[in-house]
């Protein structure tokens, strides 16, 4: 079993000026935080706060996840409720896609692979060129303003 985490406050000198810290550690929080206060009272009610917090939490998430990780996953749960799909369908099609786009290569860059393993005169390659750009640009208005880029 996981050790609980302290949260309890510790006396801390700042510049002349004694201060109480409450540290909630990375396990609890995505990057771990300090919290800084004048008096040991509200620090310890602080901390209070916080591990209370903390069981409340334990008993309703089962902590499995981290609050925030498990916070991102209802909000998503929500989001995706009116079209009754399931939340691993979701992420298995967003990065299939993720990967398709990964996969994919620039019209420019297709191009040039194209010309280079084609031995054809300049004027053709040319032609090509203008032909793809106007292809993409009537398939998708926001590639560019201009009908074919430099055609």
């Amino acid at each position: 079993m996981a050790n609980k985490p302290s949260l309890k406050p510790k006396k801390v000198n700042h510049a002349r000026k004694s201060e109480w810290k409450v540290e909630i550690p990375e396990s609890l929080s995505p990057t771990g935080r300090r919290f800084f206060f004048s008096t040991k009272e509200e620090a310890q009610l602080f901390a209070r706060q916080q591990t209370s917090a903390l069981r409340l939490y334990g008993i309703q998430g089962g902590g499995i996840l981290p609050p925030l990780v498990q916070e991102q996953a209802s909000r998503a749960l929500e989001a995706i409720k009116p079209f009754g799909v399931p939340l691993t369908r979701v992420v298995a099609d967003w990065i299939e896609k993720h990967q398709l786009e990964q996969k994919s290569i620039r019209f420019e860059e297709a191009m040039d692979l194209f010309i280079a393993n084609r031995q054809r005169s300049p004027s053709y390659h040319a032609s090509l060129r203008c032909q793809g750009k106007r292809q993409i640009w009537r398939s998708s208005k926001d590639i560019g303003s201009e009908k074919g880029g430099d055609c």
